[in-house]
């Protein structure tokens, strides 16, 4: 079964910047920012403030480490 009617304008926008520190690891640092407008009627609540539209900022590090790669 699918809910057709709850659906949410979701637009993301994002930056990253790859690196390779040493041959066998690689690291990633992104920024990104989320807009999510629900598509049906819906508010949140917060200490009597309500909120129809929402903004999500998100920064993740990563790194892989692969020891027994042969690739240079």
């Amino acid at each position: 079964m699918l809910n057709i009617d709850l659906f949410h304008r979701h637009i993301t926008q994002a930056i990253s910047i790859n690196h390779q520190l040493h041959p066998k690891l690689s690291t990633v640092a992104q920024f990104s920012v989320s807009n999510v407008e629900p598509t049906y009627n819906y508010l949140f609540n917060l200490n009597n403030t309500l909120y129809d539209k929402f903004q999500f900022s998100t920064a993740t590090l990563s790194a892989q480490w692969s020891p027994f790669s042969n690739s240079e």
